[in-house]
C-alpha cells in the first residue's frame, strides 16, 4: 500500500532500517508468545544454529531493565485490499520476507528493501507467513503486558494513511478483536490469578482525543480543551482528565464503548468511518506489595505505578 511506502521511506531517512537478514520459515519456528522484545533479536550472534535467545520474562529483571532501556521498535503491517481496491483491481506492489519489506514499482519494477524489527504479512493466506489479529497480540501486546506489570511506562502507537488498517490493529472488531482489548482482557486474567497473594492492584484508564489543537475527554463528552501540564515530578499529565477504575469485564466494556462512540469520525474516499483525531488509552497499574523485612519483621510496604500509552492516530495525510 502506499501508506506503508511512504512510512517505510521515512523510515529509511530516519536511519531505522537494519541490516537482518533471515528467512520467515525461521523467523517464526519460535513459539509466538516468546517474542517479548525484539532488540534481542537484532544481535545476530544469537541466530546462529537456530538459537533463538530467551524470552524477556525469562530474564532475571535487572537484565530486563539493561535490555529495555532506550528501545524503539518499527513494525510495518500489510493489510488485505479494501472492496474498492479490488474493484479498481489494484495491483499489489509489496511483497515480505522475515523482517523485510520489499517495494515494487509498478512502472519501472525497480525494487527497494527496507528491514524492521517486524514485516507483518496479514494481505492474505496465500503468500508468506499470515500474521493474524492474534499474532500481532502475542508478539507486540505481549511485551507491552509484561512492562505493565514490570512497573515500566511502555508506548505503542499506530501510524499511516487513512483506511491503512490503524484502527482495526488497535481496536479490532466484536469478532477479531485488536491489540486493546486483548490487552486488557489479559491484564484482568492476571489480576484474577494473583487473588490471594500479598499483592493488591488499583486498575485503571482514561481515554482521550486530539483534535486539531484540543484535548477531549472521550470519557466525558462535555470535557474539551483540556490543558497538558507537567507536576514537579516532571510527569506529563492532562488537566482534569477523567479516570474509569477497571475491575471487570463490564466495566471494561463500558470503557471501550463510551470511549469509542466519543470519537471524531468522518467519511473519506478510503473509509467510511476514519477517525480525524487521535485516539489515546491512558493506562495505570499500581501494585502494592507487603513484604517482611527479615531483619526486623516488620511489614514493608511497596508501591509500584506504571503508565502505559496506546495511541491510534488519525491518518498521516
Amino acid at each position: 500500500s502506499s501508506s506503508a511506502s511512504s512510512a517505510a521511506a521515512s523510515a529509511a531517512a530516519a536511519g531505522l532500517t537494519g541490516d537482518m537478514e533471515f528467512h520467515s520459515e525461521t523467523y517464526y519456528q519460535a513459539k509466538l508468545a516468546d517474542f517479548f522484545y525484539c532488540k534481542a533479536f537484532a544481535e545476530a550472534s544469537r541466530f546462529q544454529g537456530g538459537v533463538f535467545p530467551r524470552a524477556l520474562h525469562e530474564l532475571p529483571y535487572h537484565q530486563r531493565l539493561s535490555q529495555v532501556a532506550d528501545s524503539t521498535l518499527v513494525v510495518v503491517r500489510v493489510r488485505p485490499f479494501t472492496e474498492r481496491e479490488l474493484s479498481l483491481s489494484c495491483a499489489r506492489v509489496i511483497r515480505m520476507n522475515g523482517p523485510t519489506t520489499i517495494f515494487k514499482n509498478p512502472v519501472t519494477a525497480h525494487e527497494q528493501a527496507f528491514t524492521y524489527n517486524y514485516s507483518f504479512w496479514s494481505h492474505d493466506h496465500k503468500k508468506g507467513v499470515f500474521v493474524s489479529q492474534a499474532h500481532v497480540f502475542n508478539i507486540l501486546g505481549a511485551a507491552v503486558l509484561q512492562h505493565l506489570f514490570d512497573g515500566e511506562n511502555a508506548c505503542m502507537l499506530a501510524y499511516g494513511q487513512t483506511g491503512s488498517g490503524k484502527t482495526h490493529t488497535m481496536f479490532g472488531g466484536k469478532e477479531d478483536k485488536g491489540i486493546i482489548p486483548r490487552l486488557l482482557t489479559e491484564v484482568f486474567r492476571r489480576l484474577q490469578g494473583s487473588r490471594g497473594t500479598s499483592t493488591s492492584y488499583e486498575f485503571s484508564g482514561s481515554m482521550m482525543e486530539i483534535y486539531g489543537h484540543e484535548v477531549r475527554d472521550l470519557l466525558n463528552k462535555g470535557q474539551k480543551g483540556l490543558r497538558i501540564r507537567r507536576n514537579q515530578e516532571g510527569e506529563t499529565f492532562v488537566e482534569g482528565m477523567s479516570a474509569m477504575s477497571l475491575a471487570d469485564d463490564e466495566t471494561l466494556t463500558r470503557f471501550l464503548g463510551v470511549g469509542m462512540a466519543n470519537r471524531t469520525v468522518a467519511a473519506t474516499d478510503m473509509n467510511s468511518e476514519s477517525s480525524r483525531a487521535h485516539t489515546v488509552l491512558m493506562l495505570t497499574l499500581k501494585q502494592t506489595r507487603l513484604n517482611k523485612d527479615p531483619r526486623t519483621g516488620k511489614t514493608m510496604e511497596t508501591v509500584l505505578v506504571s503508565k502505559v500509552n496506546l495511541v491510534d492516530l488519525a491518518g498521516s495525510e
